[in-house]
């Protein structure tokens, strides 16, 4: 079995005050599925939980359609001026995550995605 660990997709992007959307495309069709975490760092004031949506895409093209309703979705419960992170296994596939800041008058301090994928079964 060979992996791929490690891997960053979004590195400490910003959400702005309001309903903010900050979303990455994670392609698995040379892989066979992917761990993939999401981590937010919270601030000083908050006041809603931000939601991660995942959601599939089945053409395989340079801009891929995808879902309007996503396939996975969770929420990160909010804890003030701390970081957490949620996983969640994903198969095969073209995918988007999206992390949403609900929060319509704070920002979140940052937000991450990572993956690691399983690249070949022996």
């Amino acid at each position: 079995m060979a992996a791929t660990l490690n891997l960053t997709l979004l590195a400490a992007a910003s959400h702005g005050a309001g309903v903010t959307r900050t979303s990455v495309t994670l392609d698995l069709t040379p892989k066979y599925a992917a761990r993939c975490q999401v981590e937010i760092q919270f601030g000083g004031t908050i006041t809603a939980d931000p939601t991660v949506n995942i959601y599939a895409a089945v053409d395989q093209v340079a801009t891929p359609t995808f879902d309007t309703i996503p396939a996975f979705t969770f929420s990160i419960p909010r804890t003030i001026s701390t970081t957490k992170r949620a996983s969640v296994e994903i198969p095969w596939g073209i995918w988007k995550v999206e992390i949403v800041n609900n929060d319509g008058t704070n920002a979140l301090t940052s937000s991450s995605v990572k993956a690691a994928t399983l690249d070949s079964v022996a």
